[in-house]
C-alpha cells in the first residue's frame, strides 16, 4: 500500500496543471510580447510561490519577453540560477533558451566574450531539425553570434554565422530575416575591403526585399549602390 501511495503521489505531481497565468503568457510571447509582459507582471507575486520548476519557467519566460521587447537586460540577476537549473533538469530546448537569455544579459552588460560563449553553447544544443519556433530561435542566435564576431573584427566568422542564420530563417519560412542576414554580410565584406562582394550583396539584398514586398527595407538598402554610382560618375543612375 505504501508503494502504491508513493507512485500515486509521483503521478499526481507530474500531472499537476501549469499555472494559468504562466500558460497565458506563453501563448502571447511570440506574437504579443507586450501583452505577455503585462500578464507576467500581474502574476509576479504568485510566481514566487510556484514550485521550483514553474518558478524557473516563469523567470526564463520573463527574460525572453524582455528580449523580444528590446528592453535592456543588464539589470537581470536571476539568469545564472535559471541556467544552472536547466543544466540539471531541462531538455535541449530549455537549455538552448537559457543559454540564449544568459548570453543576452552578458551582451547588454558589455561582456562580449561571455555573451559569445553563451550564444555558442545555445547553438550547440539547439534542435536543428525541430519546429519552426526552434529554427527561428536558432536563426536569431546565429545572428547574435555574427554581430559579436563583427564587433571583434572577425569578418569571415561573422559572415559564416550570418549565412547560417539565413539558412535557418529560410527553413522556418522567415524570408525577411533571411534577407536581413544577407544584408549584414555586406558590412563584413566591407570590413575586409571586398568591394565587389559588397556590391553583389547590395544588389541581391535590394532584389530580395523587393521580392517579398518590403519596399521600405529595399529603399533603405540602396545607400551603398547610390554611393557606388556616384563614385563611378553614373549620376543619372544614382539619381
Amino acid at each position: 500500500i505504501f508503494c502504491f501511495l508513493v507512485i500515486l503521489c509521483i503521478v499526481s505531481c507530474s500531472l499537476s496543471h501549469k499555472p494559468q497565468g504562466l500558460e497565458r503568457a506563453e501563448s502571447l510571447v511570440d506574437s504579443f510580447p507586450d501583452s505577455a509582459m503585462t500578464v507576467l507582471s500581474n502574476i509576479r507575486g504568485e510566481a514566487q510561490d510556484y514550485g521550483k520548476g514553474y518558478r524557473m519557467e516563469y523567470l526564463l519566460l520573463y527574460a525572453e519577453t524582455m528580449n523580444k521587447l528590446f528592453l535592456p537586460m543588464d539589470t537581470i540577476n536571476f539568469m545564472p540560477e535559471v541556467l544552472k537549473y536547466y543544466e540539471r533538469h531541462g531538455d535541449n530546448r530549455d537549455l538552448t533558451m537559457a543559454n540564449y537569455m544568459m548570453g543576452c544579459v552578458y551582451r547588454d552588460k558589455g561582456d562580449s566574450p561571455m555573451a559569445l560563449k553563451c550564444f555558442l553553447d545555445a547553438a550547440s544544443c539547439a534542435d536543428t531539425m525541430g519546429r519552426e519556433a526552434d529554427l527561428n530561435r536558432l536563426s536569431r542566435i546565429c545572428g547574435q553570434i555574427g554581430i559579436l564576431f563583427y564587433k571583434q573584427r572577425l569578418p569571415q566568422k561573422a559572415i559564416s554565422a550570418w549565412k547560417t542564420s539565413g539558412v535557418y530563417a529560410l527553413r522556418a519560412g522567415d524570408t525577411l530575416t533571411a534577407v536581413q542576414s544577407m544584408e549584414f554580410t555586406g558590412h563584413a565584406y566591407s570590413l575586409m575591403g571586398e568591394k565587389d562582394s559588397v556590391l553583389q550583396v547590395a544588389e541581391n539584398v535590394y532584389s530580395g526585399y523587393k521580392k517579398i514586398g518590403r519596399e521600405n527595407y529595399a529603399a533603405a538598402s540602396l545607400s551603398f549602390l547610390i554611393e557606388h554610382c556616384i563614385e563611378n560618375g553614373e549620376l543619372d543612375k544614382a539619381r
